[in-house]
């Protein structure tokens, strides 16, 4: 976690552009190679505090700038993490999550594309998510879209957000030392619950908060009662079961949770078969109509 020496101030934060798969792209995607992919369970929001770069979104490209306000709905291909041309980049990060719970993370992207968790990681009050998902329920069901209309079901509510984060006060001091062991764990929650456990070993969760790994274990274990790669197993089969429900191919989903090869990914999976069963077998009981029955079997 860096240190600034001052707070960030969101005072002069506005939606300026909002850009949203449903409404027309940047331009077409010149070299898929540049960019690697990730799709998630929840929605997210992006917020452009400080910085320009291009990101991927449902296959096109986008410029992001700052006032930028990137719309991410469940499910949708998108860039992941940052490409090595992208450098001195503020992002505010809001994760909707399906405990309707309203997350957010203000992540510093440096030269590489290196991103360091600020700390400045808190959630907002329940009142606040079930706003948001109204709102981008009600978009899905416009008839036609259009930068004014998406404009009206977010900009403000977005703008609320981002006056609660100044109306709040929230002193960032960045002094990672001083930070209790509760903010820590939860912001080592919150990342490996975005990145669907991919990529979250101890070593990268340390170069992500500037923590010692063993340190972090050790924290983490004893504010949430489990090991981190617990929790990394968790994302991971909550995902695989859902991607198996949207009909994604076992290949993709052991890319998508960044398995080495589709035989590691075989051979995890074996290993928690059970644990992906019953939840897909819940999600077909939630989504077939009475007397309806579904052929879709998980691969072994």
């Amino acid at each position: 976690m860096e240190n600034q020496g001052k707070p960030y101030d969101f005072k002069d934060c506005t939606v300026r552009q909002i850009i949203s798969s449903h409404l027309a792209s940047a331009g077409e995607l010149e070299d898929v190679d540049d960019f690697t992919l990730e799709r998630h369970l929840h929605r997210e929001m992006l917020y452009v505090v400080r910085g320009e770069n291009d990101t991927l979104l449902d296959g096109k490209v986008y410029h992001l700038a700052p006032g930028t306000l990137l719309l991410i709905d469940r499910w949708e291909s998108h860039s992941y993490l940052y490409r090595k041309r992208d450098h001195d980049l503020l992002h505010l990060w809001f994760f909707l999550g399906s405990d309707n719970e309203l997350k957010f993370s203000l992540m510093h992207i440096d030269a590489q594309g290196h991103c360091r968790n600020t700390g400045y990681s808190n959630k907002f009050g329940r009142e606040y998510s079930v706003i948001l998902s109204d709102r981008w329920d009600r978009m899905k069901k416009l008839k036609t879209y259009d930068e004014e209309s998406v404009g009206y079901l977010f900009r403000s509510v977005v703008n609320l957000l981002l006056e609660e984060l100044m109306i709040q006060d929230f002193k960032l001091q960045q002094q990672p030392r001083t930070r209790n062991s509760v903010d820590l764990a939860e912001v080592v929650s919150n990342h490996i619950m975005r990145a669907n456990g991919r990529n979250c070993s101890l070593m990268e969760l340390e170069r992500l908060t500037g923590f010692n790994r063993f340190y972090l274990a050790h924290v983490f274990r004893q504010r949430s009662g489990k090991s981190v790669g617990a929790l990394i197993n968790e994302c991971r089969i909550q995902f695989t079961a859902e991607a198996y429900s949207q009909g994604m191919p076992q290949k993709n989903i052991g890319m998508e949770l960044g398995f080495s090869s589709p035989a590691a990914f075989s051979k995890w999976q074996r290993n928690h078969k059970a644990a992906i069963d019953a939840i897909c077998r819940r999600l077909r009981m939630a989504n077939e109509k009475p007397g309806q029955l579904s052929s879709s079997k998980i691969k072994a």
